[in-house]
């Protein structure tokens, strides 16, 4: 349960009012929206991309104690999410409707940080003028936790207290913050982490779509690898179920439809006391990408073969000028670096060195696809180091975007309008309430 403000709360749903529904893969149509009939869909594939194939399973359940689901979610082309709707009967399922619909009809680019953080803001303008229309109810409105992937880049967009995690490499990292009073209090070192999953005021929240024009989504992205699984989920999931059973669960499950099961049905026996929902995304190797990383591998082996040969021949000072002389443009933590060598490794050592960072974030630039796997998979090869820096600079040209340097956000207006709006609601909220 969550509270906002003096209004009555639950969670929402889409269409119909089921008890349980899981879908799993795809609807027909590419597009999957939660709640609809009870059961479960056929098992799919969700999207596949140049790096990654995506496979999914999701399930939405009212719970043991409400009466109704006023959760949401969505499983689209690449595009995932997860809505937590507050104002009670006839309003937090409006508006957690609202959410997920509109963000579909936005349709955001996959990848794109600034079409999903609009989206996400259209969002909460149509919940807001759907409460002064009289569709719903004043006071209406629900957390949202959008996903969009594009080959290894995860955007993720965020208001409230539903949460996304990511299962990578054997642990479970958590990637959002919760908008509530709790965090607050854990954030500034007044209570633990343990304390405040029995704190009286846990289910206070100081963000939520539908409370004013200006809320803004907190913005989230990083790079993600075959192999990694992630989960999107309400409180209703998160607050019954502690991380490491959800890590247990998200490392021995290997089907995503059974791991969502699995994880709401540990929900239900610790109480189900909300709407529990969530969705799974497992990243599978594309074979192609596979294929092109192997011909790639295939390439840079004979040519250090070559230099071991010019090395043990005693000719290691062209060796050396021979590597000093390639130079390739690569990622590294999200930024992009002029390097010189070979892309690779051999005998467990780089064949390359970082001559200089660029103070560039590849996921600012509007580049094709098949280029932004280039960089992270072999590299861009230029002729010079000032070749390098114009074509980085050609790069950020063509991209428009002024935000394109690192450590500036997507949008500087709509994040001070996030705090604005963060500042006001948490000194007019008192929190969302349960059921109205």
């Amino acid at each position: 349960m969550a509270r906002y403000g003096q209004h009555t709360a639950g969670r929402g749903g889409v269409s119909t009012h089921n008890r349980d529904m899981a879908v799993r893969g795809g609807a027909p149509n590419g597009r999957a929206t939660g709640k609809s009939a009870a059961g479960k869909a056929a098992a799919g594939k969700v999207a596949s991309t140049k790096n990654s194939v995506l496979t999914c399973g999701s399930r939405t359940d009212v719970g043991l104690v409400r009466e109704h689901n006023e959760d949401s979610l969505a499983v689209a082309d690449r595009l995932f999410v997860v809505a937590d709707g507050m104002g009670g009967h006839a309003a937090g399922e409006v508006a957690s409707e609202i959410a997920v619909s509109t963000i579909l009809e936005c349709n955001p680019t996959p990848g794109d940080p600034r079409q999903l953080g609009q989206a996400v803001m259209e969002a909460n303008r149509n919940i807001v003028a759907a409460a002064m229309e009289g569709r719903g109810r004043k006071g209406m409105g629900t957390t949202v936790t959008a996903a969009t992937i594009a080959g290894r880049r995860l955007v993720i967009a965020q208001v409230g207290d539903s949460r996304a995690y990511l299962y990578h490499g054997g642990v479970l990292q958590r990637l959002t913050r919760d908008h509530s009073l709790v965090q607050n209090l854990v954030d500034s070192g007044q209570i633990t982490e343990a304390q405040a999953r029995i704190h009286p005021e846990r289910n206070k929240i100081t963000r939520a779509l539908g409370t004013d024009y200006r809320v803004a989504p907190d913005m989230y992205e990083l790079e993600i690898l075959p192999g990694d699984r992630l989960l999107l989920c309400s409180d209703g999931m998160h607050g019954m179920v502690e991380e490491p059973l959800i890590e247990d669960v998200l490392a021995t499950v290997p089907d995503p439809q059974d791991a969502a099961d699995q994880l709401v049905s540990q929900a239900l026996a610790a109480g189900g006391f909300d709407n529990v929902t969530c969705v799974v995304v497992d990243v599978a190797a594309n074979p192609r990408a596979v294929q092109r990383q192997n011909r790639a591998s295939v390439v840079r082996a004979a040519v250090l073969v070559a230099l071991l040969v010019l090395i043990l021949t005693g000719s290691a000072f062209g060796a050396k000028a021979f590597l000093d002389s390639r130079v390739f443009i690569t990622v590294d933590s999200g930024e992009l670096v002029v390097c010189t060598g070979i892309y690779g490794q051999t005998f467990g050592r780089d064949t390359y060195q970082v001559d200089h960072r660029t103070g560039v974030f590849a996921t600012r630039l509007d580049l094709p696809q098949a280029t932004m796997d280039r960089l992270h998979d072999e590299g861009i090869q230029a002729d010079s180091l000032s070749d390098a820096d114009a074509l980085v600079q050609t790069w950020v040209e063509q991209s428009g975007d002024d935000g394109i340097q690192a450590g500036q956000d997507f949008d500087d207006d709509n994040a001070q309008a996030g705090q604005d709006a963060s500042t006001s609601e948490s000194a007019d909220a008192s929190g969302k309430d349960g059921d109205a």
